[in-house]
């Protein structure tokens, strides 16, 4: 039988009355193709976007597997209307943000990422599955993970060092019979 799932999210931010930044990496691997995560990604995405919208947030979006994309600046109904026509989740590949990460953190302690200059107030979002190692790092923004699969303590740890938070929308129970499980999710 199909597998509904409704969640209304607000993501964790602290926003205040300043415009900040808000710097979003979307895990695009495989695992992350299904169909309720990608519904799930979508809400999250749009609630996003109405941050954009109200000039609280100039989203910086950037997909990634095992390399990170170049951010791309949301800011403005056009650039929020490109990123919805280009948008594509779940391609393929595997994911490397134990080095992903600690980069942009290098990034953006200079204060620019991919030659876009950073407001004062910044935080990050990393939506993905929760399948990645990642190293003991001290992120320079507060930072937050949506994990779509799997708990991370890699990620756990480092949200938590930054003041951010961990949130698990899902509460992940496989049966004994894997192919009993996948088969929830197909379209028949």
């Amino acid at each position: 039988f199909p597998v509904t799932i409704s969640t209304v999210v607000r993501p964790p931010l602290k926003l205040k009355s300043q415009r900040r930044d808000l710097i979003v990496l979307l895990d695009d691997s495989g695992s992350m193709a299904g169909r309720h995560t990608v519904d799930y990604v979508l809400h999250v995405l749009n609630t996003l976007f109405e941050y954009v919208l109200d000039g609280k947030i100039r989203m910086l979006f950037a997909p990634f597997e095992d390399k990170r994309d170049t951010l791309f600046e949301v800011h403005d109904l056009q650039s929020v209307n490109f990123l919805k026509e280009k948008f594509r989740h779940g391609s393929g590949g595997t994911t490397n943000l134990g080095e992903i990460l600690p980069a942009l953190a290098a990034e953006i302690r200079t204060g620019m990422v991919d030659g876009i200059e950073l407001s004062p107030e910044i935080e990050t979002v990393v939506v993905t599955d929760g399948n990645d190692w990642v190293p003991n790092i001290d992120m320079p923004t507060v930072t937050h993970c949506i994990s779509l699969a799997d708990r991370n303590e890699d990620l756990v740890r480092v949200c938590e060092k930054s003041g951010g938070q961990y949130y698990m929308p899902f509460e992940q129970v496989y049966p004994d019979d894997e192919d009993e499980y996948y088969g929830q999710y197909d379209d028949d």
